[in-house]
């Protein structure tokens, strides 16, 4: 993810065919990225992400090819908290019954 001209990048390698939650929140300056509940990295950003581009499962310039799938997709109007994260990853509200 990039924010503010700074880019926030996780390091998990995926390899072992499972599905993971990836997650991005820019609030309060601060863009982080969480892989599976848990905050990765972070870096300093713009106030909000309001007016920035959304690329999801996209190639960026001078990347490697994306080899994989995207499933359930949700932008939130707000900024998540760090809690709200680990329960949507803990129990994802697709598989609230």
């Amino acid at each position: 993810m990039t924010a503010g001209g700074n880019s926030c990048v996780g390091t998990h390698l995926l390899t072992d065919n499972l599905w993971h939650s990836i997650t991005a929140v820019v609030a309060a300056g601060t863009a982080t990225l969480y892989f599976d509940g848990a905050s990765v990295s972070s870096v300093a950003a713009g106030a909000t992400a309001s007016g920035v581009d959304v690329r999801i499962g996209t190639r960026n310039p001078g990347a490697d090819d994306w080899d994989g799938e995207v499933d359930h997709v949700a932008i939130w109007s707000r900024a998540l908290s760090a809690i709200e994260v680990r329960r949507l990853h803990e129990q994802p509200p697709w598989m609230v019954g």
